[in-house]
């Protein structure tokens, strides 16, 4: 992960590995999950993709339970 190393690891002096454990993490929920965006879905963060993900889900849901034909049976992954 070269955004990984890029933006966290090479910019802080980590004291330990206790330090690494409780920071990295903060980085990927953070930052990466949540702010940087990623080509391989659609120049999106992947919060933002699975957001997107999940109401396209809910309105599939929901048309297949009305039973509009148009719609009934397909599904989102």
């Amino acid at each position: 992960m070269k955004t990984l190393k890029k933006e966290e690891v090479y910019l802080w002096e980590y004291e330990n590995f206790t330090d690494v454990v409780e920071r990295v993490p903060q980085f990927i929920e953070a930052v990466y999950n949540r702010k940087r965006i990623h080509s391989g879905i659609q120049y999106l963060p992947p919060v933002e993709f699975e957001d997107i993900l999940k109401d396209e889900n809910r309105k599939q849901e929901a048309r297949t339970r009305t039973g509009h034909p148009k719609t009934a049976g397909l599904k989102f992954q």
